[in-house]
Parts: structure tokens; C-alpha cells; sequence
């Protein structure tokens, strides 16, 4: 309904999933843009998408980068007058549970072979 979609619009978490995508889809319209062209080559086309690539990967790794949207979002949200989520309440762990499990001998390896 109408109703729905404006109470999930006016959440942050709505807010902060369109600030985190929109440096993603500005990189990748560019790139399809550049790929469409007439006077596009494939060698430009390898290059282009290999740029994409590297700039998608710098903001993956960069801290900065999610920290400057968040607060970003935190003041628009005042602004818009949209709550930002609480912070989650500390937990104390059970002394009687067992924390020393060591799940990683168990788990597959993960790691991906490098993109050539």
C-alpha cells in the first residue's frame, strides 16, 4: 500500500541503503554509457570495466567512505526527521556456555581465486 511504502521510506535504514548504492550506480551507468557508445573498442571496453572495478573495490575497502555517508545520513535524517536506529544494548555473555568453539576448522576455505 501507499501507507507501507511511505513508512519504509521514511526509515533510516532506507536512507543510508540509497546513500551507500548511489556512488555504486553513478560508476556502473557511467561505465554502461561508455560500453553502449558507437565509438567504443574493446580494448576501451577492458579498460573502462577494469577502472569500474578498482574504484568499486577502493570504496569497498575504505572506512572512510562509510563513515562520511553515515554521518552524512545522520544529518539528513534530522532534517527529514527520521529516527536513526538505536544503538543495540551490550550483552553479557552466559558464563555458563561454552565461547571457545573454534568454527573455522570446520568452515570451507572462502577465499576466491584472483579476478584476471
Amino acid at each position: 500500500t501507499a501507507r507501507g511504502f511511505e513508512l519504509r521510506l521514511n526509515q533510516f535504514e532506507t536512507l543510508l541503503s540509497i546513500h551507500l548504492l548511489l556512488p555504486i550506480f553513478k560508476r556502473v551507468e557511467m561505465l554502461s554509457r561508455a560500453l553502449q557508445s558507437k565509438e567504443a573498442t574493446i580494448f576501451g571496453a577492458i579498460e573502462a570495466a577494469n577502472y569500474v572495478i578498482d574504484e568499486l573495490s577502493d570504496l569497498r575497502m575504505s572506512d572512510t567512505h562509510f563513515d562520511e555517508i553515515y554521518k552524512d545520513c545522520l544529518k539528513i535524517s534530522g532534517e527529514l526527521d527520521i529516527h536513526p536506529p538505536k544503538e543495540n544494548r551490550i550483552r553479557k555473555r552466559n558464563s555458563r556456555i561454552e565461547y571457545d568453539i573454534h568454527l573455522t576448522s570446520y568452515a570451507p576455505s572462502l577465499q576466491l581465486p584472483p579476478y584476471e
